[in-house]
């Protein structure tokens, strides 16, 4: 690695960690020093069916950071009934994507590059998974 992007790297490290530490307190939130996840209460979410309406969502969840779970909403996209292998085996994709053998962080899995249409051919067998963005023809 260049000597120069280390030492911007060490910097910025140095930086960012003298900015988070310097921050008034910090220790005395809830679930510092714990485990991520851990420490903060557990609060109930809201579920609304569907979508709700852009104002209303906008309003009622964004702008006052609200979390809300919408129930059945993956279903009223195109793709939710679309998507099937089958389909994904009549677009003919040369797009190709990064396929791993393993979904666990492993470090130094061997990754290959497949095209779409390879990958969804094999990956029930296979096992692997897809690291890649949507394919551009899906979008």
């Amino acid at each position: 690695m260049d000597i120069v992007l280390v030492i911007r790297v060490c910097i910025i490290c140095s930086v960012t960690i003298a900015v988070r530490t310097s921050e008034p307190g910090l220790e005395t939130q809830e679930g510092h020093l714990k485990a991520f996840g851990e420490g903060r209460l557990n609060r109930p979410v809201e579920e609304v069916n569907g979508f709700p309406g852009p104002k209303h969502f906008f309003e009622n969840y964004v702008t006052p950071m609200k979390p809300v779970l919408m129930k059945g909403a993956a279903k009223l996209s195109k793709g939710y009934t679309l998507w099937t292998d089958e389909y994904f085996l009549t677009e003919n994709s040369d797009f190709k994507v990064m396929s791993e053998p393993s979904m666990k962080q492993v470090l130094f899995q061997t990754m290959k590059y497949i095209t779409f249409t390879e990958f969804v051919s094999e990956y029930k067998e296979s096992g692997h998974y897809m690291i890649n963005v949507v394919p551009t023809f899906l979008l």
